[in-house]
């Protein structure tokens, strides 16, 4: 409970009684002693509350500058100024108002801060993770591309190998009922040559077959021990990814960013489209917007759900800015 709601209480209990027992004269000064008290510290704790959380008017832009950029986050000046921009136009694109303004120049402009801590570093393991996995696992596909190019070459030369086995064996019968009708028959001495010339060209025919052979059965074993590669290779990424999962996947809430009085604060980015959707709920956050109910607003407390891609206020999004900039 808030100092200002725990004042109200006491200053409400405190007219509750003296309604109750108001026949009292002496009590009745001694609670009027009270309540002046009461309202003064209500009154100081009212004035210190609109210190720190000014009421914000939408007749004019909201100011906002650049304050504390850490260089590990990776982005430039003009690359954040950039975002800003695009986050505020998510708002002043949907609602016709000009919302916001940066203001390099405005003293009393709400600084946008990018501080390095414990989680962007996180983030930025997580990337290099990730990162060497995806190559790791491009290289990997590679060789099952490679894999199966070979496999269907080998394939096409496998069935090329034997229409041509079952050629040659046609043939070979064919010769040796020749050469059976030869014996039996007889026959000149033309017929015998050409027997003889049917008989070489079956032997380099044969020939020709063993050498095809033989490279069939060395691209087999090369296919073989490719495949032997991509299994151990396949079991030690798993395992690597399984690592990483274990160090980075478990999902928790993390505070991105927020808005501390005067001042914007981004914690985190995993990409650009996330920097956008935090910068916008943190700058509408500085107009004054609550957060609201419905997990797809940009508004709402948890940046998980939102469509990033394509940002745009909701609903609930825009009535929250109504009730802001009446």
């Amino acid at each position: 409970m808030s100092p200002l709601v725990r004042w109200i209480a006491l200053f409400i209990l405190v007219f509750g009684t003296f309604f109750i027992i108001s026949n009292d004269q002496k009590v009745k000064d001694q609670i009027q002693t009270i309540t002046d008290k009461l309202t003064g510290e209500i009154s100081g704790i009212k004035n210190k509350l609109s210190d720190v959380y000014p009421n914000r008017s939408c007749d004019e832009p909201l100011a906002y500058t650049l304050g504390e950029i850490d260089g590990r986050f990776g982005l430039s000046e003009s690359q954040i100024v950039n975002l800003l921009k695009e986050a505020e136009s998510i708002w002043e694109n949907t609602s016709g108002q000009d919302l916001f303004q940066y203001s390099p120049s405005d003293p009393d402009a709400v600084r946008v801060n990018f501080i390095f801590d414990e989680r962007q570093a996180d983030i930025l393991a997580a990337k290099q993770s990730e990162n060497s996995l995806d190559n790791k696992w491009a290289q990997f596909e590679k060789l099952v591309d490679q894999y199966e190019v070979l496999s269907s070459e080998h394939n096409h030369s496998l069935a090329t190998y034997e229409s041509d086995v079952a050629e040659y064996e046609s043939l070979l019968d064919k010769f040796n009922k020749s050469v059976d009708d030869w014996n039996k028959n007889g026959g000149s001495q033309k017929e015998y040559q050409e027997l003889k010339d049917d008989e070489h060209f079956i032997k380099v025919v044969f020939q020709g077959l063993e050498k095809e052979q033989d490279k069939i059965n060395n691209n087999a074993d090369s296919i073989n021990a490719l495949a032997d590669k991509i299994e151990i290779l396949q079991k030690e990424l798993s395992r690597q990814t399984d690592i990483h999962n274990s160090n980075f996947g478990e999902s928790e809430v993390i505070n991105s960013g927020d808005f501390d009085t005067y001042a914007v604060n981004v914690y985190q980015y995993y990409s650009i489209p996330d920097l956008r959707l935090t910068l916008a709920h943190e700058l509408a956050h500085a107009l004054g917007l609550d957060h609201v109910s419905n997990e797809e607003s940009i508004m709402y407390y948890l940046l998980d759900k939102q469509d990033v891609l394509n940002l745009e206020p909701s609903v609930d999004d825009l009535a929250e800015l109504r009730i802001v900039c009446k």
